[in-house]
């Protein structure tokens, strides 16, 4: 993974440890890995598939909204 993506990541993660309350940030987005960003998507990885599918019904338009910010030409999250 490219060294300036996984600081962009501790960013974004910041942004959201400020945006939720605690226990929520560290039963939920701290369980996604960044694992590479590569043809205009953002790959995840994450322990479970319940914990992708409420991430993705709950914080999915947010990550995008702040990746995006990063890297304008983002086409999706994975």
């Amino acid at each position: 993974m490219d060294r300036g993506l996984a600081d962009r990541w501790v960013s974004i993660r910041e942004h959201f440890r400020e945006d939720l309350r605690n226990a929520v940030f560290d039963s939920w987005i701290s369980a996604l890995h960044l694992e590479d960003y590569q043809e205009r998507t953002v790959v995840f990885t994450v322990p479970s598939a319940f914990i992708q599918d409420w991430i993705s019904t709950r914080h999915l338009d947010y990550i995008q909204k702040l990746f995006s910010k990063e890297y304008p030409d983002l086409k999706k999250l994975f």
